[in-house]
């Protein structure tokens, strides 16, 4: 049953309706409800106040319960109750150049920004030497709108300088911003926490090990635990993303599988069995091509597709698994604004075909549709 069935808060006309009966019934006569009367203003005005009440509670119920907890703030308390970090995000980092008259400093704190706003400030003091200082740079606020996927994106002093030119260049790639956790992807991880408890280095242990990981490039949302051999563990997993951005580049492998480690001043693992081997990686690729006519055939229509495709991605795709035909059927028919379509071929193959992966350490995933227009 759902938690607002339990217990029905009253309308603000039902409790203004309430308030009228009492006065009507305590002081008869009086008119609680003539218009602009005593009775009838201050029937609105406590029932403004109860009302209110009356969603604070409400909305303090939906608290109490894990899983209908709305608020990220509350979630991060329960969080910190179970040992569970909260992932906090991080701020890209780079290494700017300035360039400007011989001597000049250039002042930790600096602001240097974009066209689109995102601001970057110097970690340190610059002076400059032959023309042109090289500075580190951190985003001023964590997530990813500060990693600078354009090397040609031009920068710029928010407060001018006197002898420093305005513009500033890139002298690395501007990367490593990563976005603080949402309300779902915390609660999941508490849910499941506390559905399946720790046990010594079962398969549920490794999963919360590897979605706890901090710093990655995105949040590590699917993970698969296999056991190749006795004594031997192997750990899979995907980040957030679409195409073939989901599958982890070699630093995240390595936030993981130390993670996983968690080892002590010593050296010695925290978190996964002292007699287990492990090994940490992503998937293999297998990107699946899609022929699709469809109607209307426009970018909207095609977007909502994609969309739902991704989802469907996300659900059902596993290495070495098997997506079934109906499956991808029901995706593309659940898209909005579609009317009608086809479903022409799948990787390659018969659109009636169902999409099985290469071999057991293969993840498919959705790869390049081509666009046909339905009659």
């Amino acid at each position: 049953m759902a938690l607002d069935t339990l217990y029905t808060t009253p309308t603000l006309s039902e409790l203004i309706s309430r308030i009228e009966d009492d006065y009507e019934a305590r002081l008869p006569g009086e008119g609680a409800k003539l218009r602009r009367s005593f009775l009838y203003v201050t029937s609105r005005v406590f029932a403004g106040v109860l009302w209110g009440l009356y969603g604070f509670a409400k909305w303090q119920s939906r608290q109490l319960i894990y899983d209908t907890i709305d608020d990220l703030e509350t979630m991060k308390k329960v969080a910190s109750v179970w040992g569970i970090a909260y992932l906090s995000g991080t701020a890209a980092t780079s290494t700017f150049g300035f360039t400007g008259t011989e001597s000049t400093l250039i002042p930790a704190g600096t602001v240097v920004a974009l066209a689109n706003g995102v601001e970057y400030t110097t970690d340190a003091n610059g002076t400059i030497s032959g023309g042109s200082v090289q500075i580190a740079v951190t985003a001023s606020e964590v997530g990813v709108d500060g990693n600078i996927a354009d090397p040609a994106e031009v920068l710029e002093l928010v407060n001018p300088i006197a002898g420093i030119n305005s513009t500033v260049s890139q002298m690395v790639a501007t990367e490593g911003g990563t976005d603080e956790e949402g309300l779902a992807g915390l609660k999941e991880r508490v849910l499941d926490r506390i559905r399946a408890t720790p046990q010594g280095g079962a398969e549920a242990d490794y999963v919360a090990w590897a979605k706890g990981t901090a710093g990655t490039t995105a949040t590590v949302d699917r993970v698969w635990v296999t056991t190749p051999a006795d004594g031997e563990v192997n750990v899979k997993f995907t980040i957030e993303g679409s195409g073939v951005a989901i599958f982890p580049p070699a630093g995240d492998i390595t936030l993981v599988a130390a993670e996983i480690e968690n080892d002590d001043a010593n050296g010695y693992a925290q978190n996964r069995p002292v007699t287990a081997e492990i090994t940490v990686e992503a998937p293999d690729q297998d990107a699946i091509p899609f022929t699709i006519s469809l109607n209307p055939n426009d970018s909207d229509t095609q977007d909502a597709v994609e969309a739902e495709l991704e989802a469907l991605f996300v659900r059902e795709s596993s290495p070495g698994g098997t997506i079934k035909n109906s499956d991808i059927l029901a995706a593309i028919a659940a898209a909005d604004g579609v009317d009608h379509w086809s479903l022409d071929a799948v990787d390659g193959g018969a659109g009636t075909a169902d999409i099985i992966a290469g071999t057991s350490d293969e993840l498919p995933y959705l790869g390049t549709v081509t666009w046909n227009t339905a009659p």
